[in-house]
């Protein structure tokens, strides 16, 4: 299980890379469109990944120490 959790953690690196650097960054930052909560429209795509971020890590982590306190 440990091993599954670790290649989905590592896919969802990859993504986030990909979506925070220039080839995706650019569609999104091209983009003209009104803010979004306020922020222009790259902003607020790095605050979106920064939550999609904690989540993924939160997950990861109840993935790995299932049920237990490794600390």
């Amino acid at each position: 299980m440990h091993r599954r959790a670790h290649c989905l953690f590592a896919l969802y690196v990859l993504c986030a890379l990909a979506a925070l650097v220039w080839p995706v960054l650019s569609w999104v930052g091209a983009a003209e469109a009104p803010l979004i909560i306020g922020l222009p429209p790259v902003v607020a795509w790095h605050v979106l990944w920064i939550f999609i971020g904690f989540g993924a890590l939160f997950l990861y982590d109840r993935a790995v120490h299932r049920g237990g306190d490794d600390a």
